[in-house]
Order: C-alpha cells, then structure tokens, then sequence
C-alpha cells in the first residue's frame, strides 16, 4: 500500500525504522493521552501503542484514496492509558454552516475526532482530535491532464501564464484559508455547545492537534481569543454580571503554553510599569519550511486546567517540545522520523 503516490511505499525494513522511531518517541515522553495525525495504517498503530501502554484507541473513519492502493486521506486518531467511552466526528450542526455561510455540503478535511477519556480523579474529560487544512493551495479538482510548457520558447505568451499562475496560487491560497479558519470556528463552536450542555458541562476540555497555522493567525485566533467579544445583545462584557463572566470564563480556552507558570525555566520579563512578572519561555518551532521555523502543532486546554481560574482542577507543570530529529536528526535513528516536532505537557491536579 502506498501513501500520497506510488514512489512511497515502505519496504519491511523501512517499515521497522518507522515503528520503532514511533516506539522510542511514546518511551521519551511516556504520555497518557496521544493524538495522532496522517495516520495510514490505524490497526497497526493499534497494536503498536498498545505495547507501548496505552491499550485504548479510537479513530472514526478508514484511510481511503484512489485505486486501492495508493492511500491518500489519512485519519486522525487518539491513544491513551484510560478508557475512551465515547468517540465520534464533529459534524457542522445545519444553523452552523448557515451563520457561516457555508456550502450545504460542507466536510472537513479531515474528520476531527470528539472523544471522552475516562480520566482518574477528575472524570469524563473530552479530548479532540483535529489535523486541520494544510495552507497548501486548493484548486476545483479537473480531468484535465497538466500541460507542461516552455517558458522560454519565445512563442509562448509568458506573461498570460505567469498572470494565470500568480492569479491561481492567490486564489487557491485564500480557499485554503477559509476551509483552515471553517474547521477552527466549527470545533470552537463544538466546545462551546458542549461546555454548555448539562450532560457534558463539567468536563474538561484537550485540543491536540496540527493546526497547520500560528494560533494567532487570522483563521485561528478565534479558539483562544474570546475576549475580543466586547457587546452581547447590547451589554459590554464587562458589565456583565457576575455569574455572566463566570460563564465566559467557563468557556474560554487557552494554549497551554500560555498556562506555564511556575515552571523552573520560566523567564523574567517587565511590563510598562517595571512590574516583574513570570511568563513561559519562548515556543520551539515544531515544523520547518524552506528554512523557516514555525509552531503549527498545539495543546488547547479549558480554563480548569488555569491555576489562575477560581474553578481550576489542575496546572501546567511542563511544556516539552521533541524535536531533536528536525534540529540535529542522526540518519540511522531519524531517517523515518516526523517532518514534526511533538508537544506534551504535564497536568498536576488540585483536586
């Protein structure tokens, strides 16, 4: 079985490199809960994170792709120590994709995953799952076959074909956006549905995933950014009465490296008053591009998990970013690793 095209397909040893790259990961970290992105293969990673401790798995959907053979639509799935009791899609809801103006048939990508971890101590906990859309351009697909042309035949109209190319890569670009920025607003819209629901009110919430975006993109911002809603239905948040702002504070999310407090390698920096205040140290990229470091890939945790929120069940203890493979990759150990680094944070409990 291929992935993507037929040049990639895994022969047995490079298929053991990539497993046991996997294998050493999850055995550096020893996480609890993992979410995976682009995989091909969910039944053997199954067994694979299974001998690794986490002997509870779920995706919602196959790979699939074109000819029976060549996979090009991998799927999300999550791992974990505890129970997964519940998992399942996140749909658009139908008023969704109206407020949003959204074609009727809009889908995802990617199918983002909703599940429920049963977590000691603190209970139900909803984890998702997502891989949002690559800023790679998106163009209507077409049977026509692609015409390669000689640009430096003196014959052909080159400024037609670089006006066509700049015109197609702008346009396809901004496709791309908005279907990145949909997905985002939809999930967040999930959340805030489920933070409301009485059934599922009170349990926290875990983002993990490729967001294929900064965070404080203008697609993306939205997940952690509520408090640039300044008027509800006539009334600025901040005259909203108590119990009002405590329902905004129920509902926001955060990135977890925002929440790093107290953490023994936590920076000092000033404010325009002089006042010292602790904040996390600066992010490591998790993937890199023609040279260029970005951070794409993030946990996103409900206010319980803010040491600072008057309700809060835990706080962040420590941030790791792993990613020596893409900063100083050994090829016998990292030929098959990830063009990602991974995040994982601790949680200690308050409860």
């Amino acid at each position: 079985m291929a992935f993507y095209d037929f040049e990639n397909i895994f022969d047995s040893d490079e298929w053991q490199k990539k497993q046991t790259w996997v294998k050493r990961i999850l055995s550096q970290g020893l996480p609890d809960i993992v979410g995976f992105q682009e995989v091909f293969s969910p039944d053997s990673l199954e067994k694979l994170v299974a001998e690794q401790g986490l002997p509870h798995f779920a995706t919602c959907e196959a790979p699939s792709g074109e000819d029976d053979y060549i996979l090009n639509k991998p799927v999300n799935a999550i791992a974990s120590k505890f129970p997964i009791s519940h998992c399942e899609a996140v749909d658009a809801t139908a008023e969704t994709i109206a407020n949003m103006q959204l074609p009727a048939d809009f889908k995802f990508s990617r199918a983002v995953l909703r599940c429920r971890v049963e977590l000691p101590i603190i209970g139900s906990c909803l984890v998702y799952v997502m891989h949002l859309k690559s800023k790679r351009a998106s163009f209507p697909k077409t049977d026509e076959p692609e015409q390669a042309v000689d640009l430096n035949d003196p014959y052909i109209d080159i400024q037609y074909h670089i006006q066509q190319a700049l015109t197609r890569q702008t346009q396809g670009s901004w496709t791309s956006t908005k279907q990145r920025g949909s997905e985002a607003a939809i999930v967040y819209s999930d959340i805030v549905k489920h933070r409301g629901d009485y059934e599922t009110s009170n349990m926290p919430v875990m983002v993990l995933g490729d967001f294929n975006d900064e965070i404080g993109s203008s697609a993306l911002h939205h997940l952690v950014n509520n408090h640039t809603l300044w008027m509800i239905e006539g009334t600025r948040t901040e005259n909203l009465p108590h119990h009002g702002k405590d329902i905004m504070d129920h509902l926001t999310m955060h990135d977890s490296h925002d929440l790093l407090n107290g953490n023994p390698e936590v920076l000092l920096s000033y404010s325009d008053e002089d006042t010292p205040r602790e904040v996390p140290p600066p992010k490591q990229p998790t993937h890199f591009f023609a040279n260029k470091g970005n951070v794409l890939d993030y946990i996103l945790l409900s206010n319980d998990f803010n040491a600072c929120y008057q309700h809060s069940i835990g706080e962040i203890t420590h941030y790791m970013t792993f990613d020596a493979h893409l900063q100083n990759p050994i090829f016998e150990i990292d030929s098959h690793a990830s063009d990602h680094a991974m995040v994982m944070i601790g949680i200690e409990l308050r409860i």
